[in-house]
């Protein structure tokens, strides 16, 4: 079934500063000749980076009238022709269109009513594409995937720079992800500890489309100009997803972080006390600190650390460790600001660690979560 065309669509500028969302506009303006269109520009209800990109879909769904809509990062580079093939998928079949994966993308209220809304759990921005393209896939609808780099070149801005806690979620929510998602040999279980979405308020959900959900293909159909995302789309499409729930259960674990730094004066091999064997001939490439962590518990477990300098600015990616030790070398700073997250919960943060020869240790319990599938 082919749906006519709409006469009114919403395009979406996720921008951080109307300025930039004034700027993707005008390479849109001649588009107002083929609909009817809202320009929803989110910077005007609220400026500057949000720590939930969910929130700022979900907010944009209810914030407009039209059922077709069009979504846009700063990064993107649209084009009037991009917005044509976006509403042409949407009319023959496909729950969702992407020009640039979720950089760039369209989809109808339609979809958030059948499988809910974006799950704001997901701060940072980081999987709640993933988990989106999952629930797509286990309601069986199809999408047109493309990923477009060439017209998402970096973009950032100027004045500003993401805040020190924009870059800690982001990392959390992958915690977030395996508490939701639980995998076993490539395919996907829903769990009990997050069995349900967001629902669209009722005033949405009252107002169904039925052409539109008749006019869905299966997600056999879905097609795609490329896998070069690497990790998105690729575990989707290459993963099943099974509509058994897989059940939780929590265990008390026992813990302890010990952390470790030396001052480095020349860049030879400096031997660590011997309790750190693994770094006994460790060997700095550079004058700096040696930052050393390690993490022991009665179970597996996995912890995530994040390091600041004392401005808050992060001065390491974001670390998953799995009971094990950590080495970070060449800080041109003395203190550091240390975090230890565990399943998005804080359970260590020492804002004034001395990265001169300061050595300290921490023992905590913490709740994990094993799950199983019938």
């Amino acid at each position: 079934m082919i749906l006519q065309r709409p006469n009114n669509i919403a395009i979406c500028f996720n921008a951080p500063t109307v300025k930039r969302a004034l700027e993707q506009k005008k390479r849109l303006l001649s588009l107002e000749s083929d609909f009817n269109i809202e320009w929803d520009i989110r910077a005007e209800r609220i400026e500057g980076n949000m720590l939930s990109y969910s929130q700022m879909i979900n907010e944009a769904v209810l914030a407009t009238e039209a059922e077709f809509m069009i979504f846009l990062n700063p990064s993107a580079i649209p084009k009037p022709e991009d917005i044509h093939t976006i509403i042409e998928d949407l009319c023959n079949g496909y729950a969702l269109s992407c020009i640039i994966a979720f950089g760039f993308y369209g989809t109808t209220k339609e979809v958030f009513r059948r499988i809910g809304m974006m799950d704001e759990r997901f701060i940072g921005g980081e999987h709640e594409d993933t988990d989106f393209l999952l629930r797509l896939k286990q309601d069986n609808l199809a999408i047109n995937y493309r990923y477009r780099v060439h017209q998402y070149p970096h973009w950032a801005l100027s004045t500003d720079k993401y805040p020190f806690l924009y870059g800690q979620f982001r990392s959390i929510t992958q915690t977030i992800f395996k508490m939701k998602w639980f995998e076993k040999e490539g395919v996907f279980y829903r769990t009990d500890l997050f069995p349900t979405e967001k629902q669209a308020p009722k005033w949405l959900l009252s107002n169904k489309k039925h052409d539109i959900f008749r006019s869905w293909k299966t997600w056999e159909d879905t097609v795609y100009d490329s896998l070069l995302d690497g990790i998105v789309f690729t575990l989707v499409y290459n993963s099943d997803i099974s509509n058994k729930i897989a059940t939780s259960g929590k265990l008390r674990v026992n813990g302890s972080l010990k952390l470790f730094s030396k001052n480095i004066k020349e860049p030879t091999p400096c031997s660590l006390e011997q309790k750190y064997p693994f770094a006994k001939e460790y060997t700095s490439s550079k004058n700096g600190n040696l930052l050393l962590l390690e993490f022991l518990s009665d179970v597996s477990t996995d912890l995530i650390i994040m390091i600041a300098d004392k401005n808050q600015q992060q001065i390491s990616p974001w670390k998953r460790i799995h009971s094990n030790t950590w080495n970070l070398d060449d800080f041109d700073i003395d203190i550091c600001d240390i975090r230890v997250y565990h399943d998005g919960r804080v359970i260590l943060h020492h804002n004034n660690f001395s990265l001169l020869g300061a050595e300290e240790s921490y023992t905590f319990g913490l709740d994990v979560y094993e799950f199983s599938v019938e």
